[in-house]
């Protein structure tokens, strides 16, 4: 295998809402009227799913896990996560700035919250760490919810605004930016399934919603280069991998049109307005059609045998491979997987599952594909949206109570390939 590069970017990844806690905004408001229901949904969702259900079911029905609070206390304890990170020995962060903690009301701007982000670049910097920043990683204030969020035509031009005001405070410290995280799953989970904030069951709306994101991820690019010529504008997109059940026509037409909406369809609006394209995979879609009990056919995920996640997600590193393989061949942009991870509450198939994904990378390295970095997902556990807390995605363990912070032995592999640049054994 050809080595990394030397400049190759081995990070960790977090969002401001699943960590920071104390936050007020769209997805808060959403917790505090959904918690009762996804407690009393868990069992039907992750009964017969979940590999660990008998050790998470305490937590998983327990209203009080779907409740962010004060999450891992980030907003206070960064000094300690900045440590974790030197420990670590990983030479990038990945991580996002809160809107609604900047701009709580619209036009008005927080000194104190921009001076907390300011503190911890600076911090960054002194660590030769090289800081990632989504702008808006989900969440949204609830000023921008109230006017009908992404829906709202509206909202590309506040999020300009609050983009313009992150790059004339921050651009002098940060080169790398993806304006938004997974806006495609945004749609398809708020939108259209309705699933998640804002709960709207409308495909018109989640069509409009996604093409406004688009408009927003494009407006923000010129903006960033139009303060920060030399800045590199990315992705932080969802790598919605499908592979047909079996070799019927047409369950492969039906994953040929979820690449399509998930994938193309996104990069082919986006791709001028592209320095790289970050990539968030953790498992492979298994697609057929399927009868209900009404006898009408439906597309389903199906489940596979073998290891999985504390989720039921399918542990597949294949799937890396062969997604980046079709976006490299479509786009020619130089790739970053900005999320890679697996709920693994006892740590046991977290190191393997590291180095799995990491050789993947090797592979498409090998065979041609500019790759630049690989951030693991995540840091810390955390508040892992409308599964709460019971997830534990973090090379770090967190005290519920305390907010202690404690590394894993995956902590280990994933820094002995950070600090050997690549694999030390396979």
């Amino acid at each position: 295998m050809p080595p990394f590069t030397q400049h190759f970017f081995w990070g960790v990844s977090t969002a401001s809402h699943q960590i920071e806690g104390s936050t007020t905004n769209d997805w808060s408001e959403w917790e505090q009227k959904n918690a009762a229901r996804l407690a009393e949904e868990a069992p039907n969702k992750f009964e017969h799913t979940s590999p660990r259900w008998n050790e998470i079911r305490g937590e998983a029905t327990d209203p009080n896990n779907y409740i962010s609070g004060v999450s891992d206390d980030s907003y206070n304890k960064w000094r300690e996560d900045v440590d974790l990170l030197k420990q670590l020995g990983v030479n990038s962060y990945r991580f996002s700035i809160e809107w609604s903690r900047v701009e709580p009301r619209s036009g008005y701007f927080v000194e104190a919250a921009i001076n907390h982000y300011k503190e911890m670049l600076t911090a960054l910097e002194q660590n030769n760490i090289e800081p990632f920043i989504t702008i808006v990683h989900r969440t949204i204030p609830t000023w921008v919810a109230a006017q009908g969020g992404w829906a709202n035509k509206k909202t590309i031009a506040d999020f300009a605004h609050y983009t313009k005001k992150l790059v004339d405070v921050f651009g002098a410290s940060v080169k790398y930016w993806t304006p938004l995280n997974e806006p495609v799953l945004n749609v398809t989970g708020g939108y259209i399934a309705g699933l998640i904030p804002p709960n709207r069951k409308t495909i018109f709306a989640g069509l409009y919603a996604y093409r406004n994101m688009i408009l927003a991820h494009n407006k923000a690019y010129a903006i960033i280069k139009a303060i920060c010529p030399s800045a590199q504008v990315g992705s932080a997109h969802a790598a919605v991998y499908a592979e047909a059940e079996d070799g019927h026509w047409y369950n492969q037409i039906l994953v040929n049109l979820i690449h399509w909406f998930t994938n193309w369809k996104f990069f082919n609006a986006t791709k001028n307005c592209l320095d790289f394209i970050g990539i968030q995979y953790y498992t492979r879609g298994v697609i057929g059609w399927r009868k209900s009990k009404y006898l009408i056919p439906l597309p389903g995920n199906i489940p596979q045998p073998g290891p999985a996640s504390d989720m039921g997600q399918e542990i597949y590193p294949d799937g890396l491979y062969k997604y980046t393989q079709m976006v490299w061949k479509r786009y020619k942009l130089p790739i970053i997987v900005t999320e890679n991870g697996i709920a693994d509450r006892n740590d046991t198939l977290r190191p393997q599952y590291i180095k799995d994904h990491v050789v993947e990378v090797e592979k498409l390295i090998a065979d041609g594909v500019d790759m630049r970095g690989y951030f693991y997902w995540s840091l810390l556990d955390n508040f892992e949206w409308d599964k709460g807390f019971w997830p534990k995605f973090g090379l770090a363990s967190v005290d519920r109570t305390t907010k202690a912070r404690t590394l894993r032995a995956s902590a280990k592999t994933y820094a002995d390939i950070a600090k050997h640049n690549g694999m030390v054994d396979q």
